[in-house]
């Protein structure tokens, strides 16, 4: 979560885009939710389906 914050932060710092994808992966605890990872740490397809749907908003604002 502070690491989270720290890289949203950092974005509004340089006015680099900000996509959290945390909010759509995380679980209560603050892991990977089960079903995005099956062994708890790097996404499955449903985890890459979760970030995109996180980032299409941001580029189709951006028409991209």
């Amino acid at each position: 979560r502070a690491l989270n914050e720290a890289l949203r932060v950092q974005a509004l710092r340089t006015g680099a885009a900000w996509i959290d994808y945390w909010n759509a992966l995380a679980d209560a605890d603050g892991g990977i939710r089960r079903e995005f990872a099956g062994e708890g740490v790097e996404p499955n397809e449903a985890g890459y389906d979760a970030m995109i749907a996180a980032i299409e908003p941001a580029l189709r604002a951006r028409r991209l």
